[in-house]
C-alpha cells in the first residue's frame, strides 16, 4: 500500500501515452469524424431515434472549424439548449475515446507513438505501489485502506481496466474472494470528476466492470448509453465537497498530465487555494508535499502551482520545501524525478 496518504490528480496528459487525445487533438478528431459523416449510418439513427442528416453533420464540422475553440466544453456551452447538437457531439466523443483504447499499451516496454522510444505504461507504478510487499489477505481486507485516492478528469477508464485485469489475471496470487474485495477497494479509490464512459463501479458484491475495447462493440445503442456518462459544464455537480475532503487529508498530492485549467482548480471544483492547506507535521515537515509534471515547462503552469502552494505558516518554511516539479512525460517523471507512493 502507499506509504503516505496520497492523492493523484490526473489530466489528459496522463492518458496521452495510452493513445488518448489531448484537448486540441480531441477537437480535431471530432471535426474529422463529423466530416466523414460517421453518424449517417442507418444503424445510428435507427437505434437511437437520433435523426441526423448530412446537412446537420456538415454544419457541425464547419462550426467547429470556424469557432476553433480552446476546449470542446467551452464550445458546447454555446449550444447548451440544442439537445440534438449536444447528443451528436457526445456520441462522436464517445466513439473517439473508446476507439483509442489499446491494450497493447499495457505491455512491457510499451512506448509513445511517433517514433519516440520513451516508455509510456506508468500505470505499473500504481500497481507496484499497491501490491509490493503486501500480503494478499491485506490487499483484500476492507479494514486496511490503500492510503491513496485518484481524482481524474478523463472520460476513459484505461486505469481501471489495467488494474482490474492485473487483479483478475489467471496467474494472480489472489483467490477469487480476494480479487473481488481488492477490486472494491480500487474502485472506491478512483473518482471521475466529469464522468466515465465505461461501467467501472464498486459494490458489496464486488467490483464489476465490462470491457468494450474492441471497435465491434461500438454500436449506436452502446454509444448512446455512454453519452449519459459524459458530464459537460452545465451538467456537472454543483458540490464537490467529497473531493475537497480527500485533498485536505492528503499528505502528498501528485498532479500528472494536468493542465491546471482555471475552472478545474477553482472554487467550483477542486478549490485548490483552500483545499491544499499548508500544515506542519509532528516531525516538522511541510505538508502536503506537492509533485507535478509540466512537460515543456510552461511558465503559466508554474505560476498557477505557486499561487496555491505558498505556505501560510511562518518562516523558515517556504514553497520549495514541499513542491517538486518534473518537466518530463509522466512515465519518465515517475521513473526519474519523484516517487509515487512516498516522500
Amino acid at each position: 500500500m502507499f506509504d503516505v496518504n496520497t492523492t493523484l490528480i490526473l489530466g489528459a496528459g496522463a492518458s496521452h501515452g495510452y493513445g488518448y487525445p489531448l484537448g486540441d487533438e480531441l477537437i480535431q478528431k471530432i471535426i474529422n469524424s463529423a466530416e466523414k459523416e460517421i453518424l449517417l449510418d442507418p444503424s445510428y439513427t435507427g437505434q437511437t431515434n437520433l435523426q441526423v442528416d448530412l446537412k446537420f453533420i456538415q454544419q457541425m464540422a464547419h462550426t467547429l472549424r470556424f469557432y476553433d475553440p480552446v476546449s470542446i466544453d467551452s464550445f458546447l456551452m454555446n449550444y447548451s439548449g440544442n439537445t440534438l447538437f449536444i447528443k451528436a457531439v457526445k456520441m462522436i466523443i464517445a466513439k473517439i475515446i473508446l476507439s483509442c483504447s489499446n491494450e497493447k499499451k499495457f505491455e512491457r516496454g510499451a512506448t509513445y507513438d511517433g517514433g519516440l522510444k520513451e516508455m509510456s505504461n506508468w500505470y505499473r507504478y500504481i500497481w507496484n505501489a499497491l501490491v509490493a510487499g503486501v500480503a494478499p489477505k491485506d490487499l483484500a481486507d476492507q479494514r486496511m485502506q490503500p492510503n491513496f485516492n485518484i481524482i481524474t478528469f478523463n472520460y476513459d477508464s484505461s486505469l481501471e481496466h489495467y488494474l482490474y485485469t492485473r487483479v483478475d489475471s489467471q496467474s494472480s496470487f489472489l483467490t477469487a474472494d480476494q480479487k473481488r474485495d481488492f477490486k472494491v477497494k480500487i474502485a472506491n479509490s478512483i473518482h471521475h470528476v466529469y464522468g466515465s464512459l465505461l461501467n467501472f463501479t464498486g459494490n458489496e458484491a464486488g467490483a464489476k466492470y465490462e470491457i468494450y475495447f474492441p471497435p465491434n462493440y461500438l454500436t449506436a445503442d452502446f454509444l448512446s448509453q455512454c453519452c449519459k456518462n459524459i458530464h459537460l459544464i452545465n451538467e456537472r455537480e454543483k458540490n464537490y465537497q467529497s473531493l475537497h475532503e480527500i485533498i485536505k487529508k492528503s499528505e502528498q498530492i501528485v498532479f500528472l498530465g494536468f493542465g491546471f485549467d482555471d475552472t478545474n482548480i477553482g472554487e467550483s471544483v477542486l478549490n485548490l487555494k483552500d483545499t491544499i492547506n499548508t500544515r506542519v507535521s509532528p516531525s516538522g515537515k511541510l505538508l502536503p508535499v506537492v509533485k507535478y509534471t509540466n512537460f515543456g515547462d510552461s511558465a503559466l503552469i508554474n505560476s498557477k502551482v505557486e499561487s496555491f502552494t505558498k505556505p501560510n505558516v511562518p518562516y523558515p518554511h517556504k514553497s520549495s520545501d514541499r513542491v517538486f516539479k518534473s518537466t518530463k512525460r509522466v512515465y519518465q517523471a515517475l521513473a526519474e524525478d519523484f516517487s509515487l507512493n512516498t516522500f
